[in-house]
């Protein structure tokens, strides 16, 4: 399987994470840092919420010109750092000690739309052994404009000892349209309504796409008060063939708490 192909998968397992842990950045459009980044360098925010929190008509955020129908939406775009300029900039991160799963949220910063983004990582004990390595699929969406954002997960199996430091590498292909043919029958999908129950997360989606979709796929990433992602959890709406303008809900069930969120996804 080409390189290619492999960078347009899709994340498929979701699990929580716990603990913490730090982390350094790197890639090849993205100089290491030379000093780690601890998970709780980001100030808390505070973010008042009553449950259920209810969104209607959220306007898609970061719709890259060379493929619109690739959209973030949610309430928790101020709880994110701006990350580094003219790269690609690992922004946020899951706790590190103890966990599988570590959720990834990754800033365009390069000035170039981006298609097939991924993060590697190693993990290095304190004495400078290699204790764990992993690779995201494709994260999503799968084409970011300048300032947009794309988000996933790298898994560790075990989970990382304490003490841990984890070096990230976001990478990127700006040769963006030998993508486009394989995002091309992708169709643009709008959140319209979402509300986090305790235990339960449900919402509507809209198709806003000029053509019928057969098969849509959504990720929830939730977040703490400091704008650490928690949880990414993938769900799945009711009906799955939407004409244009046609819209469906979903519920999918997480024990993460999911007052603070970003919704993205497929639809073709």
């Amino acid at each position: 399987m080409s390189k290619q192909m492999r960078r347009v998968g899709l994340i498929a397992v979701i699990a929580l994470i716990v603990a913490g842990g730090t982390v350094n950045q790197g890639g090849s459009l993205a100089t290491p840092v030379a000093s780690p980044i601890s998970s709780a360098d980001s100030s808390p925010v505070a973010f008042p919420i009553a449950t259920p929190i209810t969104t209607t008509g959220a306007s898609p955020v970061a719709s890259p010109a060379a493929s619109p129908q690739f959209t973030v939406a949610g309430n928790a775009f101020h709880l994110l750092k701006p990350g580094t300029p003219d790269e690609l900039s690992l922004i946020a991160h899951g706790p590190i000690t103890g966990a599988t799963e570590v959720p990834v949220i990754v800033r365009n910063n390069t000035g170039q739309v981006q298609a097939a983004l991924t993060v590697g990582a190693e993990a290095r004990s304190a004495d400078g052994r290699l204790v764990g390595a992993a690779a995201s699929s494709t994260l999503n969406p799968p084409i970011v404009e300048p300032g947009g954002l794309s988000m996933g997960s790298l898994y560790f199996n075990p989970p990382l000892p304490e003490g841990a430091t984890v070096t990230f590498y976001p990478e990127g292909d700006a040769n963006v349209g030998i993508y486009l043919d394989v995002y091309k029958r992708y169709s643009g999908m709008e959140l319209t309504e979402f509300s986090a129950l305790p235990g339960r997360l449900l919402g509507t989606v809209r198709s806003t796409g000029g053509a019928p979709v057969t098969s849509i796929i959504l990720y929830i990433t939730c977040f703490d008060a400091s704008g650490t992602p928690i949880a990414i959890v993938p769900t799945i709406p009711v009906r799955q063939n939407l004409g244009p303008g046609e819209s469906s809900a979903f519920e999918t069930r997480t024990q993460a708490p999911c007052d603070s969120y970003l919704v993205t996804g497929v639809a073709f």
